[in-house]
């Protein structure tokens, strides 16, 4: 059936995938996503659940935000390994400071990175990544 009234585009949703290991970790996400317009908000907490997820829903965007930079990296990486996901903007907060960088984060290929505390930017840039996602379809 057509479109005639282009409703579909009027009430698009922007589906986000956060994946934290705590509860602490998605309200803090939460904080700085919740006053987004028509966003299909999915949390997971565990790794094999938000695997199935992006197999299964195929996210507009997935942040990454896990209790060590290493487990945040390794499982952007899992991600990553799988050809489907390549381009798949990924947002990563990291808990600790980044001391230096690492040649691995530009194998990543992250949207942004961002370090805690968080800030209004990380809503800019999900805003932004939206956007762009709009525009090419």
């Amino acid at each position: 059936m057509n479109d005639i009234f282009d409703l579909g585009q009027a009430i698009k949703t922007s589906s986000l995938l956060v994946m934290a290991d705590s509860e602490t970790y998605h309200r803090m996400v939460d904080n700085y996503t919740r006053d987004l317009p028509r966003l299909e908000l999915r949390q997971v907490s565990d790794k094999i659940e938000a695997l199935a997820e992006i197999f299964m829903y195929k996210p507009e965007l997935l942040i990454v935000l896990l209790d060590s930079n290493q487990e945040t990296i390794d499982f952007i990486h899992l991600v990553r390994n799988n050809p489907s996901f390549k381009e798949l903007p990924i947002i990563a907060i990291f808990v600790e400071p980044l001391k230096f960088k690492h040649k691995w984060l530009s194998r990543l290929n992250l949207t942004e990175k961002f370090e805690t505390p968080l800030s209004r930017a990380l809503t800019d840039k999900i805003k932004e990544v939206f956007e762009l996602k709009t525009q090419k379809s």
